[in-house]
Protein backbone atom coordinates (compact mmCIF):
# COMPACT_ATOMS: atom_id res chain seq x y z
CA UNK A 1 0.00 0.00 0.00
CA UNK A 2 1.53 3.43 -1.21
CA UNK A 3 0.58 4.94 2.60
CA UNK A 4 4.17 2.78 4.01
CA UNK A 5 5.99 4.28 1.40
CA UNK A 6 5.71 7.99 2.62
CA UNK A 7 6.67 9.36 6.01
CA UNK A 8 3.95 8.73 8.70
CA UNK A 9 3.13 9.21 11.95
CA UNK A 10 2.50 6.23 13.92
CA UNK A 11 -0.69 6.04 16.62
CA UNK A 12 -0.92 3.45 19.18
CA UNK A 13 -4.47 2.98 19.11
CA UNK A 14 -3.91 0.00 22.02
CA UNK A 15 -4.64 0.22 25.87
CA UNK A 16 -2.17 -1.74 27.81
CA UNK A 17 -3.10 -5.06 29.74
CA UNK A 18 -2.89 -5.66 33.05
CA UNK A 19 -4.58 -6.52 36.23
CA UNK A 20 -6.68 -3.23 36.46
CA UNK A 21 -8.09 -3.50 33.18
CA UNK A 22 -11.96 -3.81 32.94
CA UNK A 23 -14.12 -6.51 31.81
CA UNK A 24 -17.19 -6.96 30.65
CA UNK A 25 -17.66 -10.09 33.14
CA UNK A 26 -16.83 -7.21 35.78
CA UNK A 27 -13.80 -9.33 37.13
CA UNK A 28 -10.24 -8.72 36.44
CA UNK A 29 -9.58 -10.94 33.44
CA UNK A 30 -5.80 -10.93 33.33
CA UNK A 31 -3.17 -12.11 35.44
CA UNK A 32 0.74 -12.81 34.97
CA UNK A 33 2.89 -15.28 36.45
CA UNK A 34 6.78 -15.42 36.82
CA UNK A 35 7.62 -18.70 36.55
CA UNK A 36 11.57 -18.39 36.33
CA UNK A 37 13.17 -14.92 37.42
CA UNK A 38 16.38 -13.76 36.17
CA UNK A 39 18.06 -15.15 39.63
CA UNK A 40 16.77 -18.29 39.34
CA UNK A 41 18.36 -19.53 36.38
CA UNK A 42 22.18 -19.60 34.69
CA UNK A 43 21.56 -17.85 31.84
CA UNK A 44 19.61 -14.54 33.79
CA UNK A 45 16.28 -15.35 31.74
CA UNK A 46 12.37 -14.85 32.95
CA UNK A 47 9.87 -16.80 32.14
CA UNK A 48 6.20 -15.72 31.99
CA UNK A 49 2.87 -17.29 31.69
CA UNK A 50 -0.57 -15.78 31.40
CA UNK A 51 -4.21 -16.12 31.92
CA UNK A 52 -6.72 -13.61 30.60
CA UNK A 53 -10.44 -13.42 28.82
CA UNK A 54 -9.56 -13.28 25.48
CA UNK A 55 -11.86 -10.50 24.86
CA UNK A 56 -9.40 -8.55 27.35
CA UNK A 57 -8.69 -4.94 26.09
CA UNK A 58 -8.21 -4.07 22.40
CA UNK A 59 -9.70 -7.12 20.79
CA UNK A 60 -11.27 -8.32 17.91
CA UNK A 61 -14.43 -10.26 18.25
CA UNK A 62 -14.59 -12.72 14.89
CA UNK A 63 -17.66 -13.59 13.13
CA UNK A 64 -17.52 -17.15 15.34
CA UNK A 65 -18.25 -15.01 18.30
CA UNK A 66 -21.87 -14.73 17.69
CA UNK A 67 -22.12 -17.32 14.72
CA UNK A 68 -21.73 -20.92 15.06
CA UNK A 69 -19.54 -21.79 12.21
CA UNK A 70 -18.63 -18.09 11.51
CA UNK A 71 -14.59 -17.46 10.85
CA UNK A 72 -12.07 -17.55 13.19
CA UNK A 73 -9.60 -15.35 14.91
CA UNK A 74 -7.00 -17.06 12.44
CA UNK A 75 -9.06 -17.28 9.35
CA UNK A 76 -9.20 -13.64 9.00
CA UNK A 77 -7.34 -13.09 5.69
CA UNK A 78 -3.98 -10.70 6.27
CA UNK A 79 -5.20 -8.37 3.72
CA UNK A 80 -8.26 -7.70 5.63
CA UNK A 81 -6.26 -6.61 8.71
CA UNK A 82 -4.97 -3.72 7.23
CA UNK A 83 -7.33 -0.76 5.67
CA UNK A 84 -8.13 2.46 5.00
CA UNK A 85 -9.77 4.42 8.57
CA UNK A 86 -13.27 5.93 8.33
CA UNK A 87 -13.11 8.47 11.72
CA UNK A 88 -16.63 9.63 13.28
CA UNK A 89 -16.09 11.57 16.30
CA UNK A 90 -19.00 11.72 18.02
CA UNK A 91 -17.96 12.27 21.59
CA UNK A 92 -19.95 15.72 21.69
CA UNK A 93 -23.11 13.76 21.85
CA UNK A 94 -21.87 11.74 24.66
CA UNK A 95 -21.48 14.47 27.16
CA UNK A 96 -25.36 14.76 27.95
CA UNK A 97 -26.22 11.06 27.37
CA UNK A 98 -24.37 8.18 28.44
CA UNK A 99 -26.80 5.86 27.13
CA UNK A 100 -26.21 7.70 23.88
CA UNK A 101 -26.41 5.46 20.19
CA UNK A 102 -24.64 6.29 17.00
CA UNK A 103 -27.80 6.72 14.69
CA UNK A 104 -28.44 6.46 10.95
CA UNK A 105 -28.35 9.99 11.09
CA UNK A 106 -24.72 10.46 12.74
CA UNK A 107 -23.66 8.56 9.58
CA UNK A 108 -25.18 10.11 7.19
CA UNK A 109 -24.21 13.54 8.35
CA UNK A 110 -20.48 12.07 8.70
CA UNK A 111 -21.16 11.26 4.61
CA UNK A 112 -22.16 14.14 3.86
CA UNK A 113 -18.90 16.32 5.26
CA UNK A 114 -16.70 13.82 4.66
CA UNK A 115 -18.23 11.52 1.32
CA UNK A 116 -19.39 7.90 1.35
CA UNK A 117 -17.95 5.40 3.91
CA UNK A 118 -15.11 3.30 1.73
CA UNK A 119 -15.89 -0.11 0.80
CA UNK A 120 -13.31 -1.92 1.97
CA UNK A 121 -12.59 0.17 5.05
CA UNK A 122 -12.67 0.07 8.80
CA UNK A 123 -15.20 2.32 10.66
CA UNK A 124 -14.16 3.58 13.77
CA UNK A 125 -16.30 5.63 16.15
CA UNK A 126 -14.63 8.03 18.83
CA UNK A 127 -16.91 8.54 21.69
CA UNK A 128 -14.83 9.92 24.45
CA UNK A 129 -15.72 7.21 27.00
CA UNK A 130 -12.08 5.34 26.65
CA UNK A 131 -11.20 8.72 28.68
CA UNK A 132 -12.92 7.10 31.32
CA UNK A 133 -10.88 4.09 31.22
CA UNK A 134 -7.72 6.17 32.34
CA UNK A 135 -9.70 7.53 35.25
CA UNK A 136 -11.37 4.95 36.77
CA UNK A 137 -11.81 1.08 35.92
CA UNK A 138 -15.65 0.87 37.61
CA UNK A 139 -16.20 4.68 35.66
CA UNK A 140 -15.77 2.64 32.37
CA UNK A 141 -17.83 -0.04 33.46
CA UNK A 142 -20.35 2.56 34.78
CA UNK A 143 -22.16 -0.19 36.01
CA UNK A 144 -25.64 0.74 37.91
CA UNK A 145 -26.88 -0.93 41.30
CA UNK A 146 -29.05 -3.58 39.06
CA UNK A 147 -26.11 -4.50 37.53
CA UNK A 148 -26.59 -2.53 33.84
CA UNK A 149 -24.03 -1.02 32.09
CA UNK A 150 -24.35 2.38 30.84
CA UNK A 151 -21.43 3.74 28.02
CA UNK A 152 -22.65 4.55 24.11
CA UNK A 153 -22.86 2.45 21.45
CA UNK A 154 -24.02 1.48 17.74
CA UNK A 155 -27.87 1.11 16.92
CA UNK A 156 -28.54 -1.43 14.46
CA UNK A 157 -30.15 1.35 11.90
CA UNK A 158 -26.44 2.81 11.71
CA UNK A 159 -25.02 -1.00 11.50
CA UNK A 160 -27.19 -1.73 8.47
CA UNK A 161 -25.93 0.74 6.76
CA UNK A 162 -22.33 -0.03 7.60
CA UNK A 163 -23.14 -3.74 5.90
CA UNK A 164 -24.38 -2.06 3.32
CA UNK A 165 -21.58 -0.09 2.67
CA UNK A 166 -19.42 -3.03 2.66
CA UNK A 167 -17.33 -2.19 5.73
CA UNK A 168 -14.35 -4.34 6.64
CA UNK A 169 -14.99 -4.23 10.21
CA UNK A 170 -16.43 -1.60 12.74
CA UNK A 171 -14.45 -0.38 15.98
CA UNK A 172 -15.42 1.48 19.21
CA UNK A 173 -13.60 2.96 22.17
CA UNK A 174 -16.37 1.30 24.59
CA UNK A 175 -16.33 -2.49 26.18
CA UNK A 176 -18.90 -3.01 23.45
CA UNK A 177 -20.25 -1.91 19.72
CA UNK A 178 -23.98 -2.63 21.38
CA UNK A 179 -23.14 -0.33 24.64
CA UNK A 180 -24.80 -1.25 27.80
CA UNK A 181 -27.45 -3.24 25.80
CA UNK A 182 -27.87 -6.82 26.82
CA UNK A 183 -28.95 -7.81 23.59
CA UNK A 184 -26.30 -8.29 21.09
CA UNK A 185 -28.44 -6.96 17.52
CA UNK A 186 -25.41 -4.88 16.15
CA UNK A 187 -22.92 -7.95 17.22
CA UNK A 188 -24.61 -10.33 15.30
CA UNK A 189 -25.55 -7.62 12.23
CA UNK A 190 -21.84 -7.13 11.94
CA UNK A 191 -20.34 -10.46 12.22
CA UNK A 192 -23.31 -12.85 10.91
CA UNK A 193 -23.27 -11.20 7.27
CA UNK A 194 -20.18 -12.02 5.44
CA UNK A 195 -16.21 -11.98 7.09
CA UNK A 196 -16.56 -8.38 9.21
CA UNK A 197 -14.91 -8.53 12.53
CA UNK A 198 -15.43 -6.15 14.90
CA UNK A 199 -12.65 -4.27 17.52
CA UNK A 200 -13.94 -2.92 21.03
CA UNK A 201 -11.47 -1.07 23.74
CA UNK A 202 -9.90 0.70 21.04
CA UNK A 203 -7.34 3.76 22.42
CA UNK A 204 -6.50 7.03 21.07
CA UNK A 205 -8.87 7.32 18.22
CA UNK A 206 -8.92 10.96 18.51
CA UNK A 207 -5.85 11.28 17.21
CA UNK A 208 -6.78 10.17 13.87
CA UNK A 209 -8.54 12.06 11.13
CA UNK A 210 -11.93 11.27 9.60
CA UNK A 211 -10.17 10.09 6.05
CA UNK A 212 -7.10 9.60 5.34
CA UNK A 213 -5.38 7.36 7.88
CA UNK A 214 -4.64 3.86 7.70
CA UNK A 215 -5.04 0.81 10.44
CA UNK A 216 -3.30 -2.33 10.94
CA UNK A 217 -5.38 -4.95 13.35
CA UNK A 218 -2.66 -7.27 14.49
CA UNK A 219 -4.94 -9.87 16.54
CA UNK A 220 -3.05 -13.42 18.25
CA UNK A 221 -3.91 -15.70 15.62
CA UNK A 222 -5.63 -18.36 17.81
CA UNK A 223 -6.82 -21.41 16.00
CA UNK A 224 -11.03 -21.34 16.48
CA UNK A 225 -10.67 -18.22 18.82
CA UNK A 226 -13.60 -16.67 18.70
CA UNK A 227 -11.83 -13.12 20.48
CA UNK A 228 -8.10 -12.02 20.73
CA UNK A 229 -6.22 -9.03 22.02
CA UNK A 230 -4.96 -7.11 19.51
CA UNK A 231 -2.56 -4.50 18.78
CA UNK A 232 -3.74 -2.09 16.44
CA UNK A 233 -1.68 1.13 15.25
CA UNK A 234 -2.89 3.99 12.93
CA UNK A 235 -0.68 5.72 10.23
CA UNK A 236 -1.35 9.31 9.32
CA UNK A 237 1.26 10.77 6.10
CA UNK A 238 3.01 13.37 7.97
Amino acid sequence: MSIFEQDCYIIDLTHSIDQNLPTWEGECGFKSFVDIDYKDHEDNVRLMRYEMFAGIGTHMDSPSHFCEGGKSVADILPENLVAKACVMDISFKIINNQNYMISKEDLLDWESENGRVLPGSIFLIYTGWSLNLALDADRYRNEDEFGDLHFPGVSLECAEILVEREILAIGIDTLSIDGGNLEPLVHKKILCTGSRYIIENIANLDRLPAIGAYVVVAPLKISGGSEAPVRMLGFIKK
